[in-house]
């Protein structure tokens, strides 16, 4: 699910306003590729940063993959709203009932689980409970900022000298290339935003043809390529790079993921495969793949 914007003109206010809708993609009986809106969400007034709007997104699709999560959102009013409209999906029915799991981690015996009972708990309560029958206080996912393995540090040792916090340790990260050829600016703006949290820099283009051209100003580890764009789409951009450098490491960005389009992009030179809406933990795999 995405969040998609509908400007509205209000009469008596004499003012246009930003209207936001949760919604998604979905293929048709003749297999094109639609959007339908899924639930309104009105204004958003509680949540005046772009910012805050994504977070709120991600964390609303972790509730609705109906399992419990270890990673709540310390903004107050993102964490409300996400279980508010998740209440509205469930009242309205527009997610399947049969998937919901309770807010709290059941405890397990590790030493007598059978496979039935991996397949009703998940995967993410298991690790909670190992981590904790082990006595692991702390734990990191991959890739990491260092910001939160100080913070991690800190808590455990409060009367440390923090004086050493200030070292670059982070430069890899600044050092890793990034071009994004995206010509929606909500998706911009989503996948921009994602990076930046994650500790990466980028660089951007609307198009195929000014994706093409900055390739060929500027050497990337890493393109991030939409496929469906006008004039030059993302399977031609990708071949025109391929061709100026041979190793470069282009990822498809498209809410097509049928397997007829994944091959063409892999024939188009593409190497890897994320598919829209863009989630956090996908980008945080990709990186943790490849760098």
């Amino acid at each position: 699910m995405y969040i998609k914007t509908i400007r509205k003109y209000c009469q008596t206010e004499k003012t246009t306003h930003t209207y936001f809708r949760l919604s998604e993609s979905y293929r048709d009986e003749y297999g094109v590729v639609r959007q339908r809106m899924v639930l309104g969400l009105g204004r958003l007034p509680e949540l005046p940063d772009f910012d805050q709007k994504v977070l709120f997104l991600e964390r609303l699709n972790e509730l609705i993959k109906g399992k419990p999560t270890l990673f709540s959102s310390k903004d107050e009013n993102v964490e409300q709203l996400a279980h508010y409209y998740y209440g509205q999906l469930k009242q309205k029915k527009k997610i399947d009932r049969a998937s919901d799991a309770t807010d709290d981690f059941d405890t397990v015996n590790l030493n007598t689980l059978k496979n039935k009972d991996i397949r009703e708990i998940g995967a993410e309560s298991l690790c909670y409970q190992a981590l904790r029958q082990l006595g692991i206080d702390h734990y990191l996912v991959k890739p990491f900022d260092i910001s939160e393995l100080v913070g991690i540090i800190q808590e455990s040792f409060p009367l440390l000298d923090n004086s050493a916090s200030s070292v670059d340790i982070g430069k890899e990260k600044n050092e890793i290339q990034i071009l994004v050829v995206e010509d929606n600016k909500m998706n911009q703006k989503v996948i921009g935003t994602m990076l930046k949290t994650l500790g990466y820099s980028f660089d951007l283009a609307d198009d195929g043809i000014s994706g093409y051209n900055c390739a060929k100003s500027k050497k990337y580890d890493l393109i991030l390529m939409d496929l469906i764009m006008p004039e030059m789409d993302g399977f031609q951009a990708a071949q025109k790079i391929i061709d100026l450098y041979r190793n470069i490491l282009i990822v498809a960005i498209s809410a097509d993921n049928m397997p007829e389009t994944k091959r063409k992009a892999e024939l188009s030179g593409i190497k890897d495969f994320i598919s829209k809406p863009v989630r956090m933990e996908e980008l945080k795999k990709l990186f943790a793949k490849h760098f």
